[in-house]
């Protein structure tokens, strides 16, 4: 399965911060959106091409940061905990790769974040299926899941110059100027920015920050609200 040409935007459903969703494509459908009051969410998008469906979904609303953890799973199941971009994701994450599903998880800021792909659909007996995966872009799916855990992050948020989180109460300033590493803003998961002279460089839904080449922990990750990056205000410091 190949998706592409894919960009995050926002789109306002609740005043006080809009849900994250992915833009459709020619390529792209929307199929289902499912909204359960202010904190939960989930999407299912089809591909035209490969019938392959791409769903993301979130819950919870940060407040409980520090305290909610990934769910154990009903089987026996072998998880990867390493990211495909070999950077951190949230406070927990893991990687679900088996025949016909691809899923990533992780608490990012207190919420729950999943993303998962299933493979190509085809009906049987009038029931739809899926057959496995044949084909699979693992960088593109972390770029997804990262862009989507840092608008959900923002509803932690609020659109100004400077702000405190909920749920951790960490400091965030708007990054004002920065350049994308992978992917052009909007669609960048990873940003590089000079400030006092520093070089950093932020990766959405990783709660650090690479100062000059050295990683640093931060208690929490870059947020996106509209098209704007915030960031912990100490990373800037």
């Amino acid at each position: 399965m190949t998706i592409i040409g894919l960009s995050l935007i926002i789109v306002s459903l609740d005043t006080v911060a809009p849900i994250p969703k992915i833009k459709a494509t020619p390529d792209l459908k929307l199929e289902t959106e499912i909204t359960t009051g202010l904190h939960r969410y989930r999407v299912y998008y089809v591909s035209k091409s490969t019938k392959s469906v791409l769903g993301l979904d979130y819950y919870g609303d940060g407040s409980r940061y520090g305290n909610i953890h990934l769910d154990m799973p009903a089987a026996l199941v072998k998880f990867e905990t390493k990211m495909p971009d070999g950077y951190p994701l949230g406070e927990e994450a893991r990687i679900l790769n088996v025949p016909g599903t691809y899923m990533m998880q992780a608490i990012v800021g207190g919420v729950q974040i999943r993303l998962d792909v299933q493979g190509v659909r085809k009906k049987v007996n009038g029931r739809a299926t899926f057959e496995n995966i044949t084909t699979f872009d693992g960088p593109f799916c972390i770029a997804a899941m990262r862009q989507f855990s840092a608008r959900v992050a923002g509803k932690r948020g609020k659109a100004s110059a400077s702000f405190t989180a909920s749920g951790t109460g960490v400091k965030y300033e708007k990054l004002t100027s920065f350049t994308g590493l992978d992917g052009k803003w909007p669609n960048a998961s990873r940003v590089r920015a000079k400030v006092n002279g520093k070089d950093l460089i932020f990766v959405l839904g990783a709660n650090g920050v690479k100062k000059n080449g050295v990683w640093q922990s931060l208690g929490d990750s870059p947020m996106v609200i509209g098209s704007d990056l915030y960031v912990p205000k100490a990373a800037l410091q």
